[in-house]
C-alpha cells in the first residue's frame, strides 16, 4: 500500500502551460505566405539552374 501511496500524492501537478504562447491564426498563415516565397525562389533558383546548364550542354562537342 506504500507503493501506491507514493504515486498518489497531494503535492500540486507540474505548471502544464507551454513555455511559449501558442500561435495564433495569423501566425500561421504568416508562416505559410513566407514559405510560399522561399518555395518560389526556390523553384526560381531551381529554372535558373537549369537554363544556364542547359546552355553549358549545347556548348559541348557534337551538340548542335
Amino acid at each position: 500500500m506504500a507503493l501506491v501511496q507514493s504515486f498518489v500524492s497531494n503535492e500540486p501537478r507540474a505548471d502544464l502551460t507551454p513555455s511559449r504562447p501558442l500561435l495564433t491564426e495569423e501566425d500561421i498563415l504568416q508562416e505559410a505566405e513566407r514559405a510560399d516565397v522561399d518555395r518560389e525562389r526556390h523553384l526560381d533558383a531551381q529554372i535558373e539552374w537549369d537554363r544556364q546548364t542547359s546552355d553549358d550542354v549545347d556548348l559541348l562537342p557534337g551538340k548542335r
